[in-house]
């Protein structure tokens, strides 16, 4: 028996969710400059390029994010003791909606009033819930799509839960090829119809029960996990083409490529793999910009819109300094951000959630919860 605080043995996986927010910040920052059309030369270019047109190095941090939540999610709901349940909903929300909330007036502010675009009232309060997506209503800002998908795993682990199958690694795994099986029929009816159905869903639910049953083998040694984790990542070595030929070969308005998709898959489920079972990020840096991960995720954006408005795209061309050094401001500025707004907000109401819990419930939150 592993003998480890729970804390001290995933502290790798806040560690890559923390690399992986700034996966996604570094694919956005570097696609503004190719979208604005400033010149990109030499090296820059080739980097450039390489991370946004061959391997898509958000989706590939994205994927990374709903594989941690595979990890973390279903285990912190079922060792939840009494009231799992409930006592899930509080820390979830605790986690999610008071710094995303704060996220809300300053994407309006970078996305819509710099941009001079008319927001509604009606955006406004259905992004609230953060369930716009459903009710067909606008993102504030583009990156919230991810969290309505958390919402979604959210759900399905709670339904599982109350049947019983959360703790079953071989339902898990049947469950993780019907959401493949879903992903082929959906990328077909896209390419056969037309008609733009969202595969990447299915797919990201079956990273993340990938997620929950490779968690299984890493920490515990679970033989049969270990199975099942390798047969999903087989099938999907093998169909990922097939879907992303199938979904991705014609453009819907994002610049869509099949093999920018399955290079970004196989490229994410290549570091999921390398980065759990053989290299382990660990320390104080690593371990402190896991915690302030959802913030660097929800703000990157908003900052450098806000620092390439202060310094102006001339001042990018008239300088000829190389593009990587305003890169490497917006992020600074960023994890400064990011590390107030986790000190002042997300952890606080962190707090506030679990001493409602202990008040209510009279016990103790499971420390993984607060991943």
């Amino acid at each position: 028996m592993d003998s480890k605080p729970v804390t001290m043995r995933l502290d790798f996986l806040d560690a890559l969710r923390g690399v992986a927010a700034l996966m996604v910040a570094y694919l956005h920052y570097s696609r503004h400059f190719l979208k604005e059309g400033i010149t990109v030369a030499g090296w820059e270019y080739s980097v450039f390029n390489f991370f946004n047109n061959y391997i898509d190095l958000g989706k590939v941090g994205v994927l990374i994010f709903f594989a941690i939540s595979g990890m973390v999610i279903p285990y912190s709901l079922s060792k939840g003791g009494e009231h799992s349940i409930k006592r899930f909903i509080v820390s979830r929300f605790a986690r999610l909606y008071p710094i995303y909330w704060v996220s809300i007036p300053a994407g309006i502010f970078a996305y819509w009033f710099l941009a001079d675009k008319e927001i509604t009232t009606q955006i406004i309060l259905v992004n609230l819930t953060m369930l716009q997506q459903f009710f067909l209503v606008e993102n504030i800002m583009g990156l919230y799509w991810t969290l309505q998908i958390e919402l979604i795993f959210y759900g399905l682990c709670v339904v599982l839960f109350y049947f019983k199958w959360l703790s079953s690694p071989k339902k898990l795994f049947l469950i993780a090829l019907v959401f493949i099986a879903l992903g082929l029929a959906a990328s077909y009816v896209r390419y056969s119809m037309q008609l733009k159905i969202p595969v990447a869903l299915f797919l990201a639910l079956v990273f993340m029960f990938f997620g929950t049953i490779w968690r299984e083998y890493i920490l515990n040694k679970d033989k049969q996990c270990q199975r099942y984790a390798f047969v999903i990542f087989a099938i999907l070595l093998f169909v990922m083409p097939v879907i992303s030929l199938l979904a991705y070969n014609q453009d819907f308005g994002f610049g869509e490529t099949w093999y920018r998709y399955t290079l970004s898959y196989y490229t994410a489920m290549f570091l999921l793999i390398v980065f759990t079972l053989f290299i382990r990020l660990r320390g104080a840096v690593f371990c402190w910009l896991g915690r302030i991960s959802y913030s660097v995720y929800l703000f990157h954006g908003v900052v450098f819109v806000v620092f390439m408005e202060f310094i102006g795209t001339s001042f990018v061309i008239s300088s000829q300094l190389p593009l990587h050094l305003y890169i490497l401001a917006a992020m600074l500025l960023t994890l400064t951000l990011s590390n107030f707004t986790y000190q002042y907000v997300e952890k606080p109401m962190i707090d506030v959630g679990r001493n409602f819990i202990r008040q209510v419930y009279s016990k103790e939150l499971p420390k993984e919860m607060s991943l």
